[in-house]
């Protein structure tokens, strides 16, 4: 269920208007309890069990492009309401995050 759901939010991607900074600033969790926290001066923070994960982003049309201190890559995503959606670097699997303060 949650592949198809994936799916259709990256599909529906397309049909959409690019996505701006404001829509996506916050503080999420991942239903595997991974904290994010995408800033308003293109910052991001995610959080795991075992490590922390920094960077930035700039918003590309519908792709975040990160930039970490010894790697850069360019991410689909799609930002609702209440969900975000990222696909993994280098996979064929996403981040479904859900929003938890602005």
């Amino acid at each position: 269920m949650k592949k198809l759901f994936i799916t259709i939010s990256l599909l529906a991607s397309y049909a959409i208007h690019s996505q701006n900074i404001n829509e996506i600033t916050g503080n999420y969790i991942s239903y595997n309890n991974e904290l994010l926290t995408m800033r308003y001066d293109g910052t991001f923070e995610r959080i795991t069990n075992s490590n922390i994960v920094t960077g930035t982003f700039k918003i590309i049309g519908n792709y975040l492009e990160i930039t970490k201190p010894n790697d850069k890559y360019n991410l689909h995503f799609v930002v609702g309401t209440t969900n975000l959606v990222i696909t993994k670097p280098k996979s064929n699997q996403a981040w479904l995050f859900r929003k938890i303060s602005n």
